[in-house]
């Protein structure tokens, strides 16, 4: 959110860590819902699939070309062809090129085979793809500390340092200390969000006080809820701030607020809680994610080139590549 203007450079630099691993945890979760970056750049994850590498964005995955290889039994090399022509040259030119091969050998030496189809992704996502340990690990956790303090110094920075929270700032900054921060589907939050329709899919970070206890609502994609306590010993305003925006363009802020007293206090908790509340946010990712792949169905794989008019782009691009450099031997080596 605001940490250049919020947290200093130590401090942003000491909790990066925690911060990249949390977002390793959530990248296929986000890939599957076609969550976006700042510059709007589609979430996109490696994928491996029946010995197939695959890159997942927006709800679906699209197959990579795989590297070239050596045939020993035809002694000939096999080198899959990318979609278009001008890359699909690019690529046999740098091939044929890099085994000494020019122009005057296209017509010899490069040939078309049928190819393996490859596998198919099914539509939507599998329950494994989904890393359930966010929020349990204590990298995790600092980070939705991090955000709680962060967002109470943006709206009251003289409520975020006092010393009722001095052992919530020492938890996000150097991880000591014993906090809980856990799924919770249940717990209303701040009250801030409201019942207005909402994005698809929305991130939000909610800090409120409850008399005595300061609390956090941390909420990724929608069904991903995780609440905690900063402190039990709050003696401070009473006060209620949030921040929410659309994970698929984040420069849509869909709340953002604070007010003065106590928000609603968090729902009894027990284990089942937890349970239900980890079953409920991977249905709703996986319907939110079957969703989008049908309105985004994968390209369909083009058809094979004309091996003339592949031949010709392959000795243009050819004619335009420096000779490859032969190595120098030195007498006696």
């Amino acid at each position: 959110m605001w940490s250049r203007g919020i947290c200093c450079d130590e401090c942003n630099n000491a909790i990066s860590f925690s911060e990249d691993n949390l977002r390793e945890s959530l990248s296929h979760a986000f890939a599957s819902v076609g969550a976006a970056n700042d510059e709007q750049e589609a979430t996109k994850v490696a994928v491996e699939f029946a010995g197939r590498n695959f890159v997942a964005a927006d709800g679906n995955a699209d197959m990579q070309v795989a590297g070239s290889s050596f045939d020993r039994d035809a002694k000939t090399l096999v080198a899959p062809l990318p979609a278009g022509l001008e890359a699909q040259a690019e690529r046999w030119a740098k091939l044929m090129q890099s085994h000494g091969l020019g122009p005057e050998d296209v017509d010899g030496k490069l040939q078309l085979a049928p190819g393996d189809p490859g596998p198919t992704l099914p539509t939507g996502p599998a329950r494994r793809e989904y890393d359930l340990s966010v929020g349990g690990r204590i990298e995790h956790k600092r980070v939705f500390f991090k955000l709680a303090l962060e967002l109470l110094a943006y709206y009251r920075h003289d409520l975020a340092v006092r010393g009722e929270l001095s052992e919530a700032r020492r938890f996000a900054r150097h991880g000591s200390g014993t906090f809980r921060g856990k799924p919770d589907a249940r717990s209303e939050g701040s009250g801030l969000l409201g019942s207005e329709p909402r994005p698809d899919v929305f991130n939000a970070i909610e800090v409120w006080s409850v008399r005595k206890s300061v609390l956090f609502r941390v909420v990724f994609l929608g069904p991903l809820v995780f609440t905690g306590t900063l402190t039990t010993e709050w003696r401070g305003d009473p006060f209620r701030a949030a921040y929410a925006f659309d994970a698929r363009n984040p420069a849509n802020v869909i709340a953002r607020g604070y007010t003065e007293g106590d928000g609603p206090n968090l729902a009894i908790w027990f284990d089942r809680v937890k349970d239900e509340s980890v079953a409920t946010a991977v249905t709703a990712l996986e319907a939110i994610s079957l969703r989008l792949a049908e309105l985004r169905p994968p390209p369909a794989r083009e058809p094979p080139p004309d091996i003339n008019v592949l031949r010709e782009a392959v000795k243009a691009r050819l004619a335009k590549m420096p000779p490859k450099k032969q190595r120098s031997h030195r007498p006696g080596t």
